[in-house]
């Protein structure tokens, strides 16, 4: 334009031109040496989403370092039990990792393969679940203490989840486990 101090100075709007293109040159490769994932999105197969990683898989599936830090710090705090905790959200789960909430959801939905949050906790409040339904010993504890003790605030949304993980209630699975058809 007519204001502007390079209008007139050719040479001067093409070092500038040429000095904004190395600068966003510049920020894309740094972005892309940094955190390719911002920019180039993976993809999983089916097949992929439907075995859970978490259960044996190898650091050889594709994930970043960075990733592979986190998905072992998660590991940990499953093992530690940490889906027990009533009422827990991703938010605080991140906390207790000391990650960001979206890097954490971003490896749980898309590297790992799961759905959302709720269906990654409930494959392992679920495997519990079952395990302790299916002992002779734990035959007497109430379906709602054990609901209680996984991290369920009440019975239905126990009830549900047991369902939608096994097909059966959690009565029923008890039996079929126990022998009392």
């Amino acid at each position: 334009g007519r204001g502007s101090a390079m209008a007139g100075n050719p040479p001067v709007s093409l070092a500038g031109g040429v000095l904004i293109l190395a600068v966003v040159l510049f920020a894309g490769l740094t972005l892309l040496r940094t955190e390719p994932e911002l920019l180039v999105r993976s993809e999983t197969s089916p097949a992929d989403a439907e075995a859970p990683p978490e259960f044996g898989a190898s650091e050889a599936d594709g994930l970043s370092p960075s990733e592979v830090v986190l998905k072992e710090k998660l590991e940990v705090a499953m093992a530690d039990g940490i889906y027990r905790t009533p009422g827990l959200t991703i938010a605080g789960l991140a906390e207790r990792l000391g990650t960001p909430e979206h890097r954490l959801r971003a490896l749980i939905n898309r590297r790992m393969g799961h759905r959302n949050f709720s269906a990654f906790l409930n494959r392992y409040r679920i495997a519990e679940a079952k395990a302790l339904l299916a002992e002779r010993d734990k035959v007497d504890l109430p379906v709602l203490t054990i609901a209680m003790d996984l991290g369920y605030n009440s019975l239905p949304p126990f009830n549900r989840a047991f369902r939608a993980e096994t097909g059966q209630a959690p009565t029923d699975y008890r039996r079929a486990m126990i022998g009392q058809n």
